[in-house]
């Protein structure tokens, strides 16, 4: 009787050791990503510009001229490349890099005194072409990186930018007028190329598609900004608004 018991016993045991040793099992870690440097190539659209009006005045006929413009920035292709590697799993750090070149032409009008009677100011109007914008600017992004299970890969980003902005505004109006000067018609002025650098900021989200574990397309959406400081053509300082939304897509890569 003793020896069954004690054989039962041992069966038990015997039995409940793999049970055991299942229930305080560690539970496997999950492997940590292998690709920890993410680069992006994008053809974007910078929609989101805005105008800027400038104003200014000069003595003329021992009376006061005046002028007026109203920069049209319209929107236009960009170009984006931007990378990133990863300090934590779910935390990278990157610089991105974006650059909007557009014409920005400026509606003209203008007030110019009569060489012959005083207060009999002559009226013009016209359009000033071949005026530039140049924005080129370098984002620091601090990005959180969502991968999900499939193929699709997330991230959210924002930080600091840096830009410098290249502006062409008229600085002296251009006319031509004869006898008897009732009228006064638009000639090229003096165009000058004014250069600023300022610091603002972006805030945007990208997300990938990866045919491979390392080649993929992807979409974009960026908004960045920063307010400069033009000198105008009466030497004050007017404020301009650069950078804005901007949407595309392109190329990803990871490694």
């Amino acid at each position: 009787m003793t020896r069954s018991i004690a054989a039962i016993a041992l069966l038990a045991c015997a039995m409940a050791a793999p049970a055991a040793a299942q229930v305080t099992r560690p539970a496997p870690r999950r492997p940590q990503p292998t690709e920890r440097v993410f680069i992006s190539v994008d053809g974007i659209y910078q929609a989101g510009t805005e105008d800027f009006d400038d104003a200014a005045s000069f003595p003329l006929n021992a009376e006061t001229a005046t002028f007026a413009t109203a920069y049209d920035v319209k929107p236009g292709p960009a170009f984006s490349i931007a990378g990133s590697g990863l300090i934590t799993r779910r935390l990278a750090v990157g610089v991105g890099v974006t650059r909007f070149q557009r014409d920005t032409p400026a509606a003209l009008t203008a007030s110019l005194p009569h060489p012959f009677f005083f207060n009999r100011p002559r009226s013009l109007s016209g359009d000033v072409v071949d005026l530039n914008r140049e924005e080129l600017a370098v984002h620091v992004q601090a990005r959180a990186v969502f991968p999900s299970p499939g193929r699709l890969q997330a991230m959210v980003f924002g930080g600091p930018s840096f830009f410098t902005v290249k502006q062409d505004v008229l600085t002296e109006l251009g006319y031509t007028e004869a006898y008897p000067y009732d009228t006064v018609t638009v000639a090229p002025g003096q165009i000058t190329e004014v250069s600023v650098s300022k610091t603002g900021f972006n805030v945007g989200a990208d997300i990938g598609f990866f045919f491979t574990r390392q080649i993929g397309v992807g979409g974009t959406v960026q908004y960045s900004a920063a307010t400069i400081e033009v000198q105008s053509a009466g030497g004050d300082e007017i404020d301009v608004k650069v950078g804005g939304l901007q949407v595309g897509g392109g190329l990803r890569l990871r490694f």
